[in-house]
């Protein structure tokens, strides 16, 4: 399905992104399954990930996948849109007035016999 800006639901950037993390166990757990559905999940899972656009009237298996796999894509979501912000602001430096020292030199220290 080709997509444009102007289509997807993410056109003002506030979700559409260019890439998304796909775990080892996505791939384990979708192998198995035929191949039709194979590509049921895969499309739901790069459709949500990308565009944010959950699976429409999914088959059941491609559901169950899906609600397993969907938290992890939410987590790395919030990660990549907080990492959009800067990251943390640094917290503020206690101001320390500078200590008064006062200008003395040490007596050397007296060599010991070993």
């Amino acid at each position: 399905m080709e997509r444009n800006k102007d289509q997807n639901p993410g056109a003002d950037n506030t979700y559409c992104r260019e890439s998304f993390i796909f775990y080892r166990s996505f791939y384990e757990a979708i192998r198995p399954l035929p191949r039709d559905v194979q590509a049921e999940v895969y499309t739901a899972i790069m459709e949500y990930a990308l565009y944010g656009t959950p699976p429409q009237d999914p088959k059941p298996i491609t559901a169950s996948v899906f609600a397993l796999v969907k938290p992890l894509i939410d987590r790395n979501t919030a990660r990549f849109l907080n990492g959009r912000k800067g990251g943390r602001t640094p917290a503020p430096r206690p101001e320390k007035a500078a200590p008064a020292r006062a200008s003395t030199t040490r007596a050397p220290r007296p060599k010991t016999a070993t």
